[in-house]
């Protein structure tokens, strides 16, 4: 009878523990990429072809979902092989984000990817809270 009581002390003693030195982050709302919405509504406002059938490439949906556009995943790669990549994809846009792609090996190039390649150029860029770059494949 007394090891059931030590043993329900044992469990309860443990989950408080656990209540102390745990933090609740996770069920805290995080910060919405707000360059991403602007990315979306640049695309819907701004590109003469149909938004609907655009292709648009990024480490993350964001700018698909605000610009109602389709989604290819980024790959891990440098500039010639995103590129190269893109085109057998028939990818549109490429977008490039300091938030999600910063740890990367590639990122420098990958944020100065119209220097590196003659394929892509810069037509958005946004530096308000992180920096984001979107580049047009071009045809």
């Amino acid at each position: 009878m007394n090891i059931k009581y030590i043993m329900i002390a044992i469990l309860v003693l443990g989950s408080l523990s656990y209540l102390k030195y745990s933090t609740f982050e996770s069920f805290e709302p995080s910060p919405k990429p707000e360059e991403h919405k602007r990315a979306g509504h640049f695309l819907k406002t701004n590109v003469t072809e149909q938004y609907e059938k655009l292709n648009v490439m990024g480490k993350k949906p964001y700018v698909s979902f605000y610009s109602d556009s389709k989604y290819t995943m980024l790959p891990y790669a440098g500039s010639a092989d995103v590129v190269h990549f893109a085109k057998l994809y028939n990818v549109d846009y490429i977008a490039i984000d300091e938030r999600a792609l910063s740890k990367w090996d590639y990122y420098g190039e990958l944020m100065e990817m119209d220097k590196y390649s003659d394929e892509v150029e810069l037509v958005y860029e946004d530096n308000t809270e992180r920096l984001f770059k979107l580049f047009k494949v071009k045809k």
